[in-house]
């Protein structure tokens, strides 16, 4: 698993769950939940 761009390069212990997803799964994932929360956040501060 990936410990991306932490400072320290240490991940706490209750966030560093082991998962069976490849690395390009874990990132096509994070990638579609980011325009999910950016949507969102735009929609719902947008008025």
């Amino acid at each position: 698993m990936s410990k991306a761009n932490n400072k320290s390069g240490k991940v706490s212990p209750d966030l560093d769950t082991p998962i069976d997803l490849p690395q390009a799964a874990v990132e096509k994932v994070s990638a579609a939940l980011n325009v999910l929360l950016a949507d969102a956040f735009a929609k719902c501060c947008a008025n």
